[in-house]
């Protein structure tokens, strides 16, 4: 797709790579206008996100809206081309995009794609260095309340 790199495939466990700095986005004030406050209540957006243990399903298996053709095809013989690769076994933790989609638009944020971008095979991704900003503000929150109860 347009700016995506593709590396591996869903049996790859880790992308390691030694580097001595990762390029940060832009930040700088005179980059941006109409700057507002982020009013969404960050807190009660995470206590909407719900963490799942889960294994992947091999790629030969998705379901056929998601899964890639090239498990189907076949040499002159009539002999699939690709080999099924081994069925995931390890425990991940993390969550599930349409849940996360759920969450956003019960809490009116309309910039879904920013947070859960759909590849253009139709798999739902998350973006989850931009779960950063509501965690920030859950904080803030938390900090707030904690100061109130404590009388400051």
């Amino acid at each position: 797709g347009d700016n995506e790199i593709a590396l591996g495939n869903t049996s790859i466990s880790a992308i390691k790579a030694q580097v001595t700095s990762i390029t940060a986005y832009s930040s700088d004030e005179r980059t941006k206008k109409d700057i507002q406050d982020y009013d969404l209540k960050g807190l009660d957006f995470i206590k909407d996100l719900q963490l799942k243990t889960y294994i992947y399903k091999n790629p030969a298996d998705f379901p056929d809206e998601i899964r890639s053709s090239k498990w189907d095809e076949k040499d002159e013989d009539g002999n699939l081309i690709h080999e099924k690769p081994e069925d995931p076994t390890e425990t991940q933790v993390g969550l599930i995009a349409q849940e996360v989609e759920s969450a956003l638009a019960k809490h009116g944020v309309g910039n879904t794609e920013t947070y859960a971008p759909t590849q253009d095979s139709g798999i739902k991704t998350l973006t989850y260095g931009n779960l950063i900003f509501p965690l920030i503000k859950a904080v803030q929150e938390l900090s707030t309340r904690v100061e109130e109860l404590e009388g400051k």
